[in-house]
């Protein structure tokens, strides 16, 4: 049997049959899931104080104070919408209010494939709705912290368009990142960046640039740029990914970093580069930097980024 993902992640069964509810734990047992029951609503209110990733429900479908009290269970004795399993009785008679309250239902001849395909397949939609909604908050926070200069992206169709390719796209490694500078210099040289301007896309340009060497075992990087005031750089890496979490306090505290993160880099970038994109993902990470030949107006604000170090570092 497969063992899912996350084998810590914890169900909860609720059912007043002791074969079925014994026969749901065992299939969870199995698969590596861990597992908590209670052979009544009342019980599983109580069980709540650890909040269950997934709730099965099997109780007798006459007993509608217990369906009743399972619509408030999901709706929030805690905080957080619970996701719920129903195990139909036999005859598989449950009206719609009992219908209404699962995420699914399973006849009551489930079989063990069933059941865990079933769980698996609600815990990772859960889990994609979750980092959906974490992503769109730092999102949110990060923009608003940094006047609309940090960009999170929760899908690579939020990177900006690609403007056209100057020189050669580059494999990152430490030996190739002289070369890199090399070229975003001459892009902003080209479009008639000050020296001061054109140095702090260089800047941020070896940050991103950097941590896909260090932490992502190498990339790619293309210099791009419209011919006549922007440049734009893209940084590629085939890493593990950033953890979200990580990201206010890598781009708005003083000294934040670690090892296994960009770390400090981060709001170097920010303080660096107009505007920077990130993408990131199990599958690796996109940076994007992009620099103006001449400030823009919003970045001519007292910096956001110093203005939220103190908070970010206390918290």
């Amino acid at each position: 049997m497969t063992m899912p993902e996350s084998p810590t992640a914890r169900v909860l069964i609720i059912g007043d049959n002791d074969d079925v509810r014994a026969r749901i734990a065992v299939f969870l047992i199995g698969a590596g899931y861990g597992v908590h029951v209670a052979a009544t609503v009342h019980e599983g209110i109580q069980q709540l104080a650890v909040p269950p990733a997934l709730i099965v429900f099997a109780c007798n479908v006459s007993d509608a104070a217990a369906y009743r009290r399972l619509g408030m269970l999901k709706a929030d004795p805690l905080p957080g919408e619970r996701t719920v399993i129903i195990v139909a009785p036999i005859g598989n008679n449950l009206d719609e209010s009992a219908r209404a309250k699962a995420d699914t239902v399973l006849p009551a001849n489930f079989t063990v494939t069933e059941l865990i395909a079933t769980v698996r397949s609600l815990l990772e939609e859960r889990e994609a709705q979750e980092s959906a909604q974490q992503v769109a908050f730092v999102r949110e926070l990060l923009r608003e912290a940094t006047n609309n200069r940090f960009n999170l992206c929760g899908e690579p169709a939020d990177l900006p368009g690609e403007l056209p390719q100057t020189g050669e796209r580059l494999a990152l490694t430490s030996a190739s990142l002289c070369r890199l500078r090399e070229l975003v210099l001459v892009a902003a040289i080209r479009a008639r960046f000050t020296a001061e301007r054109a140095q702090d896309i260089v800047t941020a340009t070896s940050e991103a640039a950097m941590n896909a060497v260090v932490h992502a075992s190498g990339g790619a990087a293309t210099v791009r740029t419209d011919g006549e005031d922007t440049v734009q750089v893209w940084i590629k890496d085939r890493g593990k990914g950033i953890p979200i979490e990580n990201l206010p306090k890598a781009a708005l505290s003083r000294g934040y970093t670690t090892a296994a993160t960009l770390g400090h880099g981060l709001k170097l970038m920010l303080q660096t580069a107009d505007v920077v994109w990130l993408y990131t993902g199990t599958a690796g990470t996109t940076f994007v930097l992009e620099q103006k030949r001449t400030t823009p107006a919003a970045t001519l604000l007292p910096s956001p980024v110093n203005a939220w170090s103190d908070v970010i570092s206390e918290s």
